[in-house]
């Protein structure tokens, strides 16, 4: 199985659950996530391609902190709603997503998402 992917930008702390924030501060930073990731995946092709065996999305997390997988992903629910607009389906039809983290080193955050095929 070979993988297709895209490299994004490291979510907005803002956007963490953990955070309170104004409904619509929120929906402004989701809105610049949800462009970015629309952006970057059409310019990759992946217009029309299928992730029927399903996503991996590699947080390269900016310092060794504890973060939980469950809130990274709420983080990045712009971008999962980008990829799938570009994509051209749902993203409820995303069976299978599987959530890594790791610390490459400071000043190396970012978001690698592949699709498996």
């Amino acid at each position: 199985m070979s993988n297709l992917s895209v490299t994004l930008s490291y979510p907005n702390s803002q956007l963490s659950a953990n955070r309170k924030r104004s409904f619509e501060h929120l929906a402004r930073l989701r809105r610049q996530q949800k462009q970015e990731a629309f952006v970057v995946a059409k310019s990759a092709g992946w217009q029309g391609v299928r992730a029927d065996n399903g996503l991996v999305i590699t947080f390269c997390v900016p310092d060794r902190r504890k973060r939980d997988l469950d809130n990274l992903l709420s983080m990045f629910k712009g971008a999962i709603d980008g990829i799938s607009q570009a994509m051209g389906q749902d993203d409820s039809s995303f069976d299978d997503i599987r959530i890594k983290k790791r610390f490459d080193g400071k000043g190396t955050e970012k978001v690698i998402v592949e699709i498996v095929q």
